[in-house]
Order: structure tokens, then C-alpha cells, then sequence
């Protein structure tokens, strides 16, 4: 259970929660064509509600690479959610706890199954082409480091939404620490906070022991819970997290109320449909996740 340090939390001005909104863990489900209505929701001023580009920009090039990082900059998101695990010595963005299904690790690596990222080292990894997969124009396309995704999404002036699956890895391996350390190396503990508008940063995660420890290293971060928490926790998660990251089968206005009663921001995910996209913003949310960012940049806009 998450709890509550209130002597090491600031003051909570919502900005970053507010400007920057994201979606975390999330299989990609929504459906839709170019072509749906892209008229903006009534019920919420749509300009308030951010593009959050899952994976990057998934539907146009690799997931989780630097290409769908640069791809989600071309089609106009304010933000980016990258999924990060931790390999042998380093952290990198990939979705998986295992790289068979993005990569040709099973090629390089033949005798090294289950192929677990946690099993490789981040120069191991580098050798994997993590493009092929997608399509045949991204041969080539590497697993990213940490360090050089934080490098493309600032190049694109983008937003960073990093999510961190339940039990990141065993607690003898230390994830907080050596997260809190790589941010810390990457300037981000320190360039990123709740002021930092769209260029902020978001730590999401499903495990509340994980964001529990990051608060405790960094309480100036600003952090969210995915799920779908009982309305009688609110009030105490309120006390340590900005958002609540919702999935769509459990987004509702009421719902999203609720959350927003108790000073916290609402992420729904992941939505690929023109309707879906619509009845999110009507009902509240602050963040839509989606692997079609340019699609939801034209509801936001009303073109």
C-alpha cells in the first residue's frame, strides 16, 4: 500500500499533472479509420485534454523505439509513454519482461531462452534489431537506452510518461534506487518537476510499492497509479499521487468525477477510435492514450 510522507511531499500545484497528462500499462484495443468523426466532445474544453502517443506513435512505426518517439513529434502529440525495464545493467524501453515478440533475439541468441530482459545486459540487447518485426523500411531500429529516449522526446519537445510494470525486479536488484540514480544522471530529477509544463515528466506504475519507494527518493516527481482503485481510496491516495490512470473498460464520467473531487487527475487508455477518443473527452479525462496521435490531435483541434 502506497503511504503517505507528508513531511517529503511539496505543496501540490497540479502543474505538470495538469498540463502533461499520460496513460500507462496498455495493450493497444481501440479501433477506428482516418476518416471518423473528428468533432470535438461537448462537456470539457478539449484543448485541456493531452495527446499522450502510446509507446510512441505504435500504429505508424516500432513500438517503444526512437523511430515511434520521432513519429509522435511529426503527428503533433504533446507527450510520449514509453514502457522502460530494467536488464542486467541498465534500464531500457521495452513493453515485454521478454524481447522475443519485438526482436530477433531468438536468431542472435538461440541458446540464451526464455530470452528475459532481465537475462541481458544493455550491450547485448543494442544487438537486437527491434524493427523488422513492425516492417521491413524499420530493419535496423535498436532497443533504446533510457538515457537516449529521454534524448529524442526532448529533441521533439515532448512530454515523457514512464511506465514501469508491477514488480519492476526483485528488491535485492534495488529498481528504485538505480532509477532514482539514472534519472538523477540524466538530469531529469532535477529538470523535471511540477512546474515543468508538457515538457514534464510522469512515473506510472501499477505498483504502488514501487512509486512508495520513488517518493520517497523523489518526492518533487510527479507519479500515478494504474488501475482502478476503489473510490474509498482516493482520499488517501490523493495524499501521494497525481493521477490515476484508468483503463477504458473502467473509464466513466462518474468515475472520473470522483478522482477529480479528490484533486487528482484522470488517464483513460488506449483509445484508436474517433468515438472512444469523443466519449473520453465528454466524460472527463485529462489524458488520452493512443496509438494514433494525429487522429486525436484533430478531434482536440475540431479540423
Amino acid at each position: 500500500m502506497l503511504q503517505h510522507r507528508a513531511s517529503a511531499r511539496p505543496g501540490r500545484t497540479g502543474a505538470v499533472a495538469a498540463a502533461l497528462t499520460a496513460a500507462a500499462v496498455a495493450v493497444v484495443t481501440g479501433t477506428g479509420t482516418p476518416s471518423a468523426s473528428a468533432e470535438p466532445a461537448p462537456g470539457r474544453p478539449a484543448a485541456r485534454v493531452a495527446d499522450i502517443a502510446d509507446r510512441g506513435a505504435s500504429l505508424y512505426a516500432p513500438e517503444n523505439t526512437l523511430a515511434s518517439i520521432r513519429e509522435a513529434a511529426v503527428r503533433r502529440a504533446d507527450a510520449v509513454k514509453i514502457d522502460v525495464r530494467l536488464a542486467k545493467d541498465g534500464f531500457v524501453v521495452l513493453r515485454d519482461s521478454g524481447l522475443a515478440r519485438t526482436t530477433n533475439v531468438e536468431q542472435v541468441f538461440p541458446d540464451r531462452r526464455p530470452w528475459n530482459v532481465r537475462d541481458f545486459t544493455v550491450a547485448e540487447i543494442k544487438r537486437l534489431d527491434a524493427g523488422s518485426w513492425f516492417a521491413q523500411e524499420f530493419a535496423g531500429e535498436r532497443v533504446p537506452t533510457l538515457g537516449e529516449a529521454f534524448k529524442a522526446v526532448n529533441d521533439g519537445r515532448l512530454g515523457a510518461v514512464l511506465e514501469f510494470p508491477a514488480h519492476v525486479a526483485p528488491a535485492a536488484a534495488k529498481p528504485v534506487e538505480r532509477l532514482a540514480g539514472e534519472l538523477r544522471r540524466q538530469g531529469a530529477a532535477t529538470r523535471y518537476g511540477r512546474t515543468s509544463g508538457l515538457r514534464g515528466l510522469v512515473i506510472e506504475s501499477a505498483d504502488e510499492e514501487f512509486l512508495t519507494g520513488l517518493e520517497r527518493l523523489l518526492p518533487w516527481l510527479t507519479t500515478g497509479l494504474v488501475g482502478t482503485p476503489g473510490t474509498d481510496r482516493l482520499p488517501a491516495l490523493a495524499k501521494v499521487i497525481d493521477v490515476i490512470d484508468v483503463p477504458y473498460s473502467g473509464f466513466s464520467a462518474s468515475y472520473a468525477a470522483l478522482i477529480h473531487g479528490h484533486g487528482l487527475k484522470v488517464h483513460t487508455r488506449t483509445l484508436n477510435a474517433a468515438a472512444a477518443m469523443n466519449a473520453a473527452i465528454a466524460g472527463g479525462a485529462d489524458g488520452i492514450l493512443t496509438a494514433r496521435p494525429d487522429m486525436l490531435r484533430a478531434i482536440l483541434s475540431g479540423s
